[in-house]
């Protein structure tokens, strides 16, 4: 995992945020790659190279999606109010996916499975 401490003000915050992310993708069998806190001097800015999900019912990326969320709220860990912007946005891309009656329609972006960064 890098940190980039010496450059910029760690927050465990944003630490919990990300675990939430990569708990949740490696319990449900997605690769994790590099892991970075703090980045482009932004204490509040975090990543993870998480693996294709487009084998996972919709569900479970949503799980995927939402986790850092919760473990921000499960631990009590709040950052900055646009930290889950980009959760939200990729979650409502998937539930817009979904039609009525379906169990799992992928949405296009996960079906050329690139890796999903967070």
């Amino acid at each position: 995992m890098k940190n980039s401490r010496n450059d910029v003000r760690f927050t465990p915050e944003c630490a919990v945020q990300l675990a939430g992310h990569v708990v949740v993708a490696r319990f449900l069998g997605l690769h994790v790659g590099e892991i970075e806190i703090g980045m482009n001097g932004d204490d509040a800015s975090c990543r993870a190279e998480i693996g294709c999900a487009d084998q996972l019912s919709v569900i479970d990326q949503i799980a995927v999606g939402l986790a850092g969320l919760e473990a921000q709220e499960t631990f009590n860990a709040p950052t900055h109010r646009y930290a889950g912007f980009g959760d939200y946005y990729r979650v409502s891309n998937l539930v817009a996916g979904l039609s009525d009656g379906d169990s799992y329609t992928p949405c296009a972006r996960l079906a050329q499975c690139v890796p999903v960064r967070f």
